[in-house]
């Protein structure tokens, strides 16, 4: 029996007590007795899934912590490793090694920018750009939604214009690095 049946039954002997003016026979005691028991071991049982679950949720908590650890940990580990292989190779000049079971390369990482540059100086450049065709296009001009425009570092064309002139060319307040990363096969 369902634990909202319960109920249902017990309404229905209330209904028979009261057709009885209130007498209470020994049939209609001995089934309201059983269906106390019944209501109170289906609450328990409940309860109990309850508690089971609860702490089963816990637990997963737990270990999903301990493992996000763990991979924090493996990634770190992992990190200090390129970076002392990559170092290493470096230092010993070595650009390629290939065994039987792996091969290791150092590789470049894409260029990338690095600084700021104050809108006031970009909306300058811009201006050069437009009356000196010879300037390098470093402005991205974006046509305003709303009233100031505004204006962006192309990184790329930053990038573009280091990978043909080298350092030089890069306005000052900015930088371009270029990483190295180990690959391993």
């Amino acid at each position: 029996m369902k634990l909202y049946e319960i109920g249902q039954a017990r309404d229905v002997l209330d209904g028979w007590l009261a057709e009885q003016d209130g007498e209470v026979t020994p049939d209609l005691e001995a089934l309201l007795a059983e269906l106390e028991l019944a209501r109170d071991e289906k609450i328990t049982r409940v309860a109990l899934f309850i508690r089971e679950q609860r702490q089963r949720a816990d637990a997963t908590k737990a270990e999903i912590q301990r493992l996000g650890a763990l991979l924090a940990a493996t990634e770190r580990g992992i990190a200090g490793l390129e970076r002392y292989l990559v170092t290493n190779m470096q230092v010993l000049e070595v650009v390629k090694v290939e065994s039987p079971v792996v091969r290791v390369a150092l590789r470049a990482n894409p260029p990338k920018v690095e600084g700021e540059v104050p809108e006031a100086l970009l909306r300058e450049w811009w201006e050069q750009e437009q009356t000196l065709p010879e300037c390098p296009s470093l402005v991205r001009y974006e046509p305003p939604k709303a009233i100031p425009e505004s204006f962006a570092l192309d990184k790329k064309a930053v990038v573009d214009l280091w990978k043909r002139q080298g350092d030089v060319a890069v306005p000052e307040g900015l930088r371009v690095t270029q990483g190295v990363r180990v690959e391993i096969k």
